[in-house]
């Protein structure tokens, strides 16, 4: 925790208008991550699919009525479709995490 607020307070107390930070701030490479264009367009990807399926979800428990019980919450059509992607959806992104990992451009593509 310590080590994330060293770093966090050092970003903020740098002075890019003075000139030896100037010639510091011109080598950066200009990424905030280590990671791959490719690795985080998949991130960007399965984030905005697991959002969907949460809104699409949270919608249907805001359409049951107050006073119905929700012991009958898994046998809906809705929710069995849902949990159906989420499963395609966690075995394409597997999928996809270990060919970047053996750095195989042409698979991701094709599981995308």
């Amino acid at each position: 925790m310590s080590n994330l607020l060293k770093k966090l307070f050092g970003t903020l107390i740098q002075k890019p208008w003075e000139s030896e930070r100037a010639a510091i701030d011109n080598a950066h490479e200009g990424k905030t991550f280590n990671i791959s264009v490719q690795k985080s367009a998949v991130i960007i990807i399965f984030g905005i699919a697991t959002v969907l399926f949460s809104l699409v979800f949270t919608s249907y428990l805001y359409t049951l009525p107050p006073d119905q019980d929700t012991n009958y919450l898994l046998r809906p059509n809705l929710l069995w479709i849902n949990t159906l992607i989420l499963f395609f959806v966690t075995y394409f992104f597997s999928k996809i995490t270990n060919d970047l990992k053996k750095t195989e451009t042409l698979k991701v593509k094709k599981n995308l």
